[in-house]
């Protein structure tokens, strides 16, 4: 079987009405306003949501496509830091609150550039 890219399994399944229903399934609303993912999560913190045999996605990056959209989820990594990734503004790494995520370049995301400004 062809490997099919994690991105294409979102917008593949961004507009079923169970899977959205499922994904909710797996979240809880905490005071601090984070919305925590309460399915899997890596060993590193990120939320992990299952979507049938497709494999899992990170929970951001779908809770992401699915407020924003998905032609504004970013690509993701690269090796030279400049493509646009999903961040976590409240530094929750299973927060999956979409007003909590941003779009930002790896290189800020990885904390090589601090000053939020200079972008």
């Amino acid at each position: 079987m062809k490997m099919v890219r994690r991105d294409e399994v979102i917008r593949k399944y961004l507009q079923d009405e169970k899977i959205i229903a499922r994904f909710h399934s797996y979240t809880k609303k905490k005071p601090d306003g984070c919305i925590v993912w309460t399915g899997y999560t890596t060993a590193k913190g990120y939320g992990m949501f299952n979507i049938y045999y497709h494999g899992a996605v990170k929970a951001h990056r779908f809770a992401y496509a699915l407020h924003y959209g998905i032609d504004k989820l970013p690509d993701g990594t690269d090796k030279t830091q400049k493509r646009m990734v999903v961040h976590h503004k409240c530094q929750n790494k299973g927060c999956v609150n979409p007003r909590h995520l941003e779009s930002v370049t790896d290189r800020f995301n990885l904390g090589i550039v601090n000053d939020k400004n200079m972008y």
